[in-house]
């Protein structure tokens, strides 16, 4: 806890020998602030902070989710979800994405006024599409954005289960790369930064 002194601002005393009637400002008083000694983080709220340790001592680390990239592409019109995970996973790991999307899509046919058969009411289609996959584990986001690359420079609306190229099953470094300068050079033209 920090110290701090409590101080408190002198007044002139009646007998000073100012002639003026200006007020004098009121007494200032300087508090003893604690300092907090602990970090909450957002995840650990109602949780009980941990302690800062020494310098001195090994610092351990709050777990970490582990978190993966995947493209949802979604085709309102046609009411079909096209999958893409650089992993290969599937859609069904993902169950509250899943109910979200349908959701979303349902709302969307009842805002358009599409008529749909009691059949298909729940039928939205889900498509998982082959895309390259990634060798190791920190690639995903940028599989993700390469996919987007590639669909918006295909210019189609609908997306084949085999619409990469499977001559090659991951990307290169120099796909990788050139992806990763066209992104700086975005936000350098933005002027985000």
């Amino acid at each position: 806890m920090a110290r701090v002194k409590q101080t408190q601002a002198r007044t002139p005393s009646p007998s000073s020998s100012s002639t003026s009637e200006t007020p004098s400002p009121p007494p200032t008083l300087t508090k003893r602030v604690p300092i907090p000694t602990h970090k909450i983080l957002a995840k650990d709220k109602g949780k009980a902070p941990a302690p800062i340790q020494e310098k001195t001592k090994k610092r351990k680390e709050p777990p970490t989710e582990k978190a993966h990239w995947v493209l949802f592409a979604i085709n309102a019109v046609s009411e079909v979800i096209y999958y893409l995970d650089p992993v290969h996973g599937n859609y069904s790991n993902h169950p509250e994405i899943k109910t979200m999307l349908d959701t979303a899509l349902k709302v969307y046919r009842a805002q358009r006024g599409a008529k749909v058969s009691k059949q298909k009411s729940n039928n939205i289609t889900w498509i998982s599409i082959k895309c390259p996959r990634q060798t190791n584990n920190i690639d995903c986001g940028y599989y993700v954005l390469r996919f987007m690359k590639e669909i918006v420079e295909k210019n189609k609306t609908i997306i084949p289960e085999t619409y990469f190229d499977n001559s090659s099953p991951s990307y290169s470094e120099e796909d990788l790369m050139e992806l990763k300068e066209d992104w700086c050079q975005y936000v350098l033209d933005m002027q985000i930064i």
